[in-house]
């Protein structure tokens, strides 16, 4: 079975939340209602060879990019990362001072985001080095999680920066390109994305928003989540920058197609209303130094479209990276 029919299966196993539990499977991450201010719970794992390659990182690298990537998730309900569990999966023949630096790596980036590594499990296997993080996080007072079923007609798409630029630095990596400037960045992002919990922070608190969730499988496929869990349909208008057509067109990539598809960039994806995200895009790119990116708009008719330059739309499947495809 592939992973998305899996994960509705699954979703229909489980019973409506309990006490305690405010928000189930379905979204980014669970949200818990404790005593005093709830917490988003969420689980990610990253396998050698489906998500991370070793050749292209160090150790210290694995670790730090499984620490964003979970983290990317609590970002995307509007969360501030709080603490940490993780579950190590090690090969029998990774080198004991190769696992301590993976984890080195991990702890730096918590610190960095004053989040606590709250322990886990270790096993020691003849397979491949994976690695699942298991993060919680505390919600603004009074504030609800950011859902993906909230989006509403008429809201705008926003991204906090390029979709399709990891997939171009994966690219480039897998293909031994010679690294331009733009590449080296590219393959940056790939290599060490960093979760936009900042950046949805400064959203959070400067407007209010429709939907959210993170880019970590490609835009088409994850708009495609949101536009399914909030009974709504969307109108893409995409225009890459001049850089990335011209670093695709290089590597013999279809810079749309880029956009769309299969891509780890770990931004976060949004709906709210035009008015009141312009008064606040230029703090926006001040702070972050990057701008938020309009995409298209939310529609009451259900299905994905895309206009082209002349305005035409065609209908378009959302499709990302899915395991067991």
């Amino acid at each position: 079975m592939k992973e998305f029919a899996l994960i509705k299966a699954l979703r229909r196993l489980l019973p409506p939340p309990g006490p305690g539990v405010s928000l189930g499977a379905g979204d980014d991450a669970a949200v818990l209602a404790p005593r005093g201010r709830p917490l988003a719970v969420t689980t990610d794992t990253q396998i050698e060879g489906v998500h991370f390659r070793r050749e292209w990182l160090a150790p210290a690298g694995i670790g730090g990019r499984a620490l964003e990537v979970a983290l990317s998730d609590l970002a995307a309900m509007g969360a501030r990362p709080r603490a940490v569990v993780v579950a190590l999966q090690l090969p029998a023949r990774l080198p004991g001072r190769e696992a301590l630096a993976l984890m080195r790596g991990l702890i730096a980036r918590a610190a960095a985001r004053r989040c606590e590594v709250a322990g886990g499990n270790i096993a020691v296997y003849e397979g491949p080095l994976a690695l699942t993080v298991t993060a919680l996080g505390e919600l603004p007072r009074g504030a609800p999680a950011t859902l993906r079923s909230a989006a509403r007609p008429g809201e705008r798409i926003y991204a906090t920066g390029l979709p399709g630029l990891a997939r171009l630095g994966c690219e480039a990596l897998a293909r031994k390109a010679r690294p331009t400037p733009y590449l080296r960045a590219a393959i940056r992002k790939y290599l060490a994305p960093r979760a936009c919990v900042e950046e949805m922070a400064f959203l959070g608190r400067s407007a209010p928003l429709g939907a959210a969730i993170d880019l970590s499988d490609g835009l088409a496929g994850d708009l495609g989540h949101v536009l399914a869990e909030s009974g709504v349909g969307a109108r893409l208008a995409l225009e890459a920058p001049a850089d990335f057509k011209r670093a695709c067109a290089a590597l013999r990539l279809d810079a749309q197609a880029c956009m769309l598809g299969p891509s780890d960039d770990y931004e976060l994806l949004f709906t709210a209303p035009e008015r009141r995200i312009a008064p606040i895009a230029p703090a926006f790119a001040r702070r972050f130094g990057r701008p938020l990116l309009p995409l298209g708009l939310i529609t009451p008719e259900r299905g994905l479209w895309i206009a082209d330059a002349a305005g035409r739309a065609r209908r378009i499947t959302a499709r990302s990276f899915e395991h067991g495809a």
